[in-house]
């Protein structure tokens, strides 16, 4: 099976999440990319971080969107790794790499869109978002933006109707949320987007057992555990 294995927030299995070091041992061990997550310092400088806060990763409770970089650097994920941002992280990304970049917040859309210009990265990056407003501003910016929606709620329809408006590249589904169809329908949906030019890419696919049921119709796995899911599906 052809398809493209991406690091969840790197390889957050082994190492501290959305940090370089997770994304340099994620290509490591042989993924064809990264998904990462970004949003907006109170200095105006897109960076890496899933949350809106530093509390989870290093139990300091700084929002993101009040902090400037340098702050935001002095507290360490795990005590070990500096929350990066994302020019840093273009920076290390290699070039035959295929990445994912998650819009968190509509105002770090177009920023986010343009430092990847900056280092020619708009072909091999997918700028992904639940909002779906955020797609929107970067299709302004780019008629071949890579473009995917996130899905992790019932509204199968709201794919179609944004597909209309701006051409989505693909689909990012929750797979514990699709587990909860029967399979024959899930794969007659797959079917209908794929036909209409849009790729599937599930996250997050972390059980081996899933290749057989979901792997052959998916185009993206977006995985933690990026070692044990490339040995299972082309041992």
């Amino acid at each position: 099976m052809n398809k493209l294995i991406l690091g969840h927030r790197g390889y957050k299995e082994l190492y501290p999440e959305n940090t370089l070091l997770a994304f340099r041992k994620a290509f490591e061990a042989g993924a064809n990319g990264v998904e990462y997550d970004v949003r907006e310092s109170s200095d105006g400088i897109p960076v890496i971080i899933h949350d809106d806060s530093l509390e989870r990763l290093t139990g300091q409770k700084i929002m993101i969107s009040e902090s400037t970089v340098p702050d935001i650097k002095k507290h360490l994920i795990d005590g070990k790794e500096e929350v990066p941002t994302l020019e840093e992280a273009l920076k290390i990304f290699p070039e035959n790499s295929f990445n994912n970049l998650e819009v968190k917040e509509l105002n770090v859309a177009v920023k986010s869109y343009e430092y990847v210009k900056k280092y020619g990265s708009t072909e091999n990056t997918l700028f992904s978002s639940f909002i779906p407003e955020s797609l929107e501003e970067i299709r302004k910016c780019d008629k071949n933006a890579k473009l995917g929606l996130l899905m992790g709620s019932d509204d199968l329809e709201a794919v179609m109707k944004l597909h209309a408006v701006i051409g989505l590249y693909s689909v990012n589904i929750w797979i514990d949320k699709l587990k909860e169809y029967d399979i024959n329908l899930v794969k007659a949906i797959a079917a209908n987007w794929k036909s209409k030019g849009i790729k599937i890419a599930f996250w997050t696919f972390d059980d081996e057992n899933d290749i057989p049921l979901y792997g052959d119709f998916a185009d993206i796995l977006i995985t933690n555990r990026v070692e044990a899911i490339i040995k299972k599906l082309y041992k």
